[in-house]
């Protein structure tokens, strides 16, 4: 399992640099402008595309990316034939991602061999 986040104006981020500067140190002006939005999407489906995953499991924040980066995601998941999955984080989030989520690892965990 791979943990990475993606932010503006740094793409994609393994969790392994998430409190490296600058990247621990840094704000960003929202709402964000169609052009930074067109750029993280394009840096996290080369990321995908890069990586090989087998699954990626996507947590989509549509409030400040619409659609954007998921389908850039979504489409190099297509590419690489990797799995795709979304959680969306909207409403009450909390309890609901964490069981989304386990669900998610418990399907694709229950079928390797």
């Amino acid at each position: 399992m791979h943990v990475c986040f993606y932010a503006a104006p740094f793409g994609v981020t393994p969790i392994e640099l998430d409190e490296v500067y600058p990247l621990s140190q840094h704000e960003t002006a929202v709402p964000l402008e169609q052009e930074t939005v067109n750029y993280v999407a394009t840096q996290a489906a080369d990321y995908i595309e890069r990586s090989r995953y087998e699954i990626v499991v996507f947590l989509h924040d549509p409030q400040n990316w619409n659609n954007t980066v998921k389908k850039a995601c979504r489409t190099a998941c297509k590419h690489t034939e990797a799995k795709f999955e979304n959680v969306n984080l909207t409403g009450d989030v909390g309890k609901k991602i964490l069981t989304r989520l386990e669900m998610i690892l418990k399907k694709n965990l229950s079928e390797k061999p």
